[in-house]
């Protein structure tokens, strides 16, 4: 791998050309952004060799990861598609893939460049590249999506690609697009909804003024994801809206029983319910330490 084009030069691809230049200071990094100013500030702060706002300048790239806004990708993948050399890889970094894979399948001829989805699982409640970190990637999930089972042609054809992502300090996880959407409805798109949901209650509230003065560490914590970027949240929900209102039964379900066990003072409940909880938090942090 000699070039690698990143086309969205944000949080994400920031953070990505930052951990690729640390990691392979070989590898030639190429950024395409939307405005000349990052464009520059990215070769400043180290994080592409080239920049600019032109997409032509994916054509040498060996590997083009869009990391642009979920909803901008059909228009992006439509702009750099007749500049991608023979054999170009291109993968993504959304946070749905089913949605991606599908707009991919129409915008790209598999035989000339080929596309697997890909959802690095990190990133921070701030925006832009002046937030950008070359550690963000690392210890974290980083998973692809192909079509199908991870065949013996597909990791020949991106071997090099996740030798890139274990380099920066990511770990590959592979899965269809369809159960990663499933999945990351549980676990990220959820509390999201929950984190917003409850500023919106509490804001709402006729104490919240008085309130707001004693918050601490308890409001800190829950409500850090609500202060996520409107615009790719709700990007994130149209997307992926079956499989986060699938998610919807569950909550519900448990919100009712915490409920029923308070409304009725029955505190064995309450108890049992409250440490089932613990204990789910307890094992998911014994088994991942380095996100816990």
């Amino acid at each position: 791998m000699e070039q690698v084009a990143i086309v969205g030069l944000g949080l994400m691809g920031g953070s990505l050309g930052l951990a690729v230049k640390a990691a392979l200071p070989k590898v030639e990094v190429i950024g395409v952004a939307r405005r000349d100013a990052t464009a520059h500030l990215a070769i400043e702060m180290g994080a592409a060799d080239r920049a600019g706002v032109d997409s032509e300048l994916v054509a040498g790239a060996d590997l083009v990861v869009l990391a642009c806004p979920l909803r901008a990708t059909a228009d992006v993948l439509a702009a750099v598609v007749p500049h991608l050399k023979k054999g170009a890889r291109v993968t993504d970094v959304g946070s749905v893939k089913a949605w991606v894979v599908r707009r991919a399948d129409k915008a790209l001829d598999p035989e000339r460049n080929r596309f697997v989805g890909g959802h690095p699982m990190a990133g921070k409640e701030v925006t832009g590249i002046e937030n950008a970190d070359p550690e963000l990637f690392r210890g974290r999930p980083w998973v692809f999506t192909p079509r199908g089972p991870w065949s013996e042609r597909e990791k020949k054809g991106f071997g090099d690609v996740i030798d890139i992502i274990r380099a920066i300090g990511a770990q590959p996880v592979f899965m269809s697009p369809e159960k990663h959407d499933r999945y990351v409805a549980l676990v990220s798109h959820l509390p999201f909804l929950l984190s917003a949901a409850f500023l919106e209650a509490a804001a709402e509230s006729k104490d919240w003024n008085a309130a707001s003065a004693l918050a601490s560490s308890g409001f800190r914590d829950i409500s850090r994801l609500g202060a996520g970027d409107p615009e790719m949240y709700a990007a994130i929900l149209e997307a992926n809206r079956d499989e986060v209102l699938g998610t919807y039964a569950g909550m519900h379900k448990a919100l009712d029983e915490f409920e029923a066990a308070i409304a009725r003072g029955d505190r064995e409940l309450l108890l049992s319910l409250l440490r089932s909880a613990q204990q789910t938090r307890r094992s998911w942090a014994k088994d991942n330490p380095d996100r816990a």
